[in-house]
């Protein structure tokens, strides 16, 4: 930690490897795994369907997916409650794009398409000054080296 850093936070997690069909690993090995930590809900996970898993379970690709997109949206609502903007709903069906090199495989960019609703159509503008501000906020994007975008939908009660 630089003495610049006022604080530090540590996070971890377990990872728990379903062990049927170990052995040789070939086409039949068991790409399922479980992740938790404490009390919280286990997530079950596997490779997805493009590197020969289930394509039922979350896989690293949407996991890292996710939390790009819960962080945005907690920077988001915080600044709307921080501006008294009142939230009514909040949806997003984002995506990320993974291409194939020559040698491996690479996340290219993410994109975020949140659906909000506020209550006020007085705050509509503000709401909107918000969007490139929470991206400033979302610790998760920032540390990310891919670009990320986000094309909102805001609309009122």
């Amino acid at each position: 930690m630089s003495s610049e850093n006022l604080e530090e936070h540590k996070y971890s997690v377990e990872l728990s490897w379903d062990s049927q069909n170990k052995g040789t690993l070939n086409s039949d090995y068991s790409r399922n795994y479980s992740i938790g930590k404490g009390q919280r809900e286990v997530i079950l996970g596997s490779n997805g369907k493009t590197f020969g898993g289930p394509d039922v379970k979350y896989d690293p690709e949407m996991l890292l997916l996710a939390g790009l997109t819960s962080c945005y949206h907690l920077s988001y609502i915080y600044l709307l409650n921080r501006n008294k903007i009142d939230l009514i709903s909040y949806e997003d069906n984002s995506t990320l794009t993974l291409v194939k090199n020559k040698f491996t495989f690479e996340i290219t960019q993410a994109n975020l398409y949140p659906k909000i609703k506020i209550a006020s159509e007085n705050d509509l503008e503000e709401a909107k000054k918000l969007i490139p501000v929470a991206k400033k906020v979302c610790f998760v994007g920032q540390s990310l080296k891919i670009p990320y975008y986000v094309e909102p939908e805001i609309t009122t009660n």
